[in-house]
């Protein structure tokens, strides 16, 4: 079976590729640029998220994809509410029952994908009062983390929407990440370069910020990047994360030993807490 992976990109098209031969495989054209692409589970299906350029409502896109040798067909459905401006971020919910989209009016809203209905949003005394800039599952998909050019990342239960968690920056926030492994969060952004001096990386805060996820405290930062951090992403083991940013660069962390001591003492600290 052929190994394929998505890209979505300004010039309005998402794309389909064969990984080892690196052949496009079909194109998706759209009226619009697109911000995010996902496989569902079982990589039967694809979603696409465009956003408002070109006058266009942002929408996000589901298709069937076609088996190998057969015509593709048009999108089988399409969400969209015309008051969450632009998507940054889309993902498939459990069972690809749901599409969840990180909006720019600062909410996070569920659709039914089968009915194309609104089935959840987050309540406006919760949610972020900037741009949803990232949207990622926790490891068992119990959770969302969600960053935002408000200067915070929170944390929700899936099934609700019920905010858990707020964690606090100093600038705005761009990524945020879960781990897999351990009771932690990473968040990372940095001012944008328009608004940041040359003099020093230190200016813009570029730097990647861990927070316990229970509470909240800040463990640590790690540093590297010499521009705003725009995605991260931990290994499935938690033992280590990338970071990308506009600096052009991506960075893999690698966790060392005296990191997993720390991390298991704390975990241990919140079970004899909750035993209390």
């Amino acid at each position: 079976m052929t190994t394929r992976f998505l890209t979505g990109s300004a010039d309005r098209s998402v794309r389909l590729w064969d990984v080892q031969s690196g052949d496009c495989l079909h194109v998706f054209e759209h009226a619009s640029a697109i911000r995010s692409v996902g496989f569902s589970h079982g990589d039967k299906m694809i979603l696409a998220a465009q956003d408002k350029s070109f006058k266009q409502q942002p929408t996000v896109f589901i298709y069937n994809l076609a088996e190998e040798g057969k015509e593709q067909l048009p999108a089988l459905r399409s969400l969209y509410e015309k008051d969450h401006g632009n998507i940054s971020k889309a993902l498939w919910g459990p069972l690809n029952e749901t599409v969840l989209a990180a909006c720019e009016d600062g909410s996070v809203r569920v659709w039914d994908v089968e009915k194309g209905e609104i089935i959840a949003r987050t309540s406006a005394g919760e949610q972020h009062s900037k741009q949803v800039q990232d949207l990622q599952f926790s490891k068992d998909q119990t959770m969302i983390i969600t960053a935002s050019s408000d200067r915070t990342a929170k944390v929700w239960d899936v099934k609700t929407l019920k905010l858990l968690k707020t964690f606090k920056s100093d600038r705005p926030l761009n990524a945020a990440a879960i781990s897999p492994r351990f009771n932690q969060v990473v968040i990372a952004g940095g001012q944008a370069a328009i608004d940041v001096t040359t003099t020093a990386a230190a200016a813009g805060h570029f730097e990647c910020d861990f927070h316990h996820l229970i509470y909240q405290d800040k463990l640590g930062s790690v540093h590297g990047h010499f521009g705003p951090v725009n995605t991260l992403a931990f290994h499935p083991h938690g033992t280590a994360f990338a970071s990308g940013g506009e600096d052009g660069y991506i960075r893999l962390h690698h966790f060392h030993d005296a990191y997993y001591k720390q991390s298991k003492e704390l975990n241990w600290s919140v079970k004899a807490h909750v035993n209390e």
